[in-house]
């Protein structure tokens, strides 16, 4: 059982916080703790006490966030005795809500406790939920599945739109496929050689949302070399008939409307849109849990770019975690990094571009 504690700061002091912990042992269960602890961790303070088959844990993060109570043992009714002990005290709480992901290709459910849910909107194309849970910051989730998450989301973003732009000999002319949430395109719009990004994206909601809770997005959706284009990308991308240099798809998984922007007759349409030279990146899922999609993906790549290859990212709220994305270009090595631009990164630097590139070796054991 989870409470989410709305005005923890009366139990910020090891003695109130030990004070209301023996209250609610002794209410549960008759018996005052046999062990208490108090650690004030990094950013959170977190107290606990333990009797017998009971446990109670009062995690307290940094203000303004609501602190989190969690009870271990006996019955349900735990909840119900805890939330009288603490309405006692004066103490506003509610049982903690929780978001379970739904990828299907996922063999395991992953389970994300929140601490506040910043807004959901039922869209034309998705059901969107921008939520809060300790340890990951903020998370956005499109019908059931996790997107972005601040704890982990730079790596993809990275990898996704920084190897490419260091790899193209020339990335004036950039379109990004999908990105809604807006944070390639702020990985993006650091690379000063980059004179126009078109944002190819079908949600308007996804964008709104995210540009009012992300000041870096908002930010960067106010760029002048920014264009966006809202609509369905697989009829979009055809506007640029050999005028684009690099596209980058930052796509959600290959279910529904977005699946057919995973197969073969959309790598074509890319192809076309790209002038000589020219690259394409594309995030292809977890090789792990989604092998064929890789497969395919790659192999239908590799019908229209001379060249292929495949990058990785780990990422820990991804199902399956290694991340795979492909990589076409007209022809020159996507490995061969031609600038070196001052990037303020936190993972891809162009002295070791070619570490996010996966092992040809490896890659032939992968997909064998």
């Amino acid at each position: 059982m989870r409470l989410q504690i709305e005005d923890p700061e009366r139990l910020r002091s090891e003695a109130e916080s030990a004070r209301l912990l023996t209250e609610l042992l002794e209410a549960v269960g008759g018996h005052p703790p046999i062990v208490r602890g108090w650690h004030p961790a990094s950013g959170e303070l977190i107290a606990w006490a333990a009797a017998a088959d009971r446990l109670a844990v009062l995690r307290l993060p940094a203000a303004p966030r609501p602190a989190q109570l969690e009870l271990v043992g006996g019955a349900e009714e735990w909840g119900h005795v805890a939330l009288e002990v603490l309405a006692a005290r004066g103490v506003r709480a509610a049982e903690s809500l929780t978001f379970e992901e739904e990828e299907p290709a996922s063999p395991t459910r992953v389970s994300y406790s929140l601490t506040r849910i910043l807004e959901t909107r039922q869209s034309p194309h998705h059901q969107i939920l921008l939520f809060e849970t300790r340890g990951l910051g903020k998370v956005l989730a499109l019908d059931g599945i996790v997107q972005l998450a601040e704890l982990d989301g730079y790596a993809y973003h990275e990898v996704l739109a920084h190897p490419a732009l260091c790899a193209h000999p020339a990335p004036e002319r950039v379109a990004i496929v999908g990105g809604g949430d807006g944070h390639l395109l702020v990985e993006v719009l650091k690379h000063p050689q980059v004179r126009q990004v078109h944002l190819l994206e079908l949600d308007a909601s996804v964008l709104e949302v995210c540009r009012r809770h992300f000041a870096q997005v908002d930010h960067a959706l106010r760029d002048e070399r920014v264009r966006l284009h809202l609509g369905d990308a697989f009829e979009s991308v055809l506007e640029f008939e050999a005028g684009l240099d690099v596209i980058l798809c930052d796509l959600t998984d290959p279910i529904g409307e977005a699946a057919r922007l995973f197969e073969e007759p959309f790598y074509r349409r890319c192809r076309r849109a790209l002038r000589e030279p020219g690259m394409m990146v594309a995030q292809i899922e977890s090789i792990h849990l989604h092998r064929s999609t890789v497969v395919g993906c790659r192999q239908a790549m590799g019908r229209h770019f001379a060249r292929t290859d495949l990058l990785w990212a780990a990422m820990a709220t991804y199902p399956g975690a290694w991340w795979t994305f492909g990589a076409g270009t007209t022809g020159f090595d996507p490995r061969q990094a031609h600038h070196r631009p001052d990037l303020r990164t936190r993972l891809y630097h162009p002295d070791a571009h070619t570490w996010f590139f996966i092992p040809r070796t490896v890659q032939e054991t992968l997909l064998a």
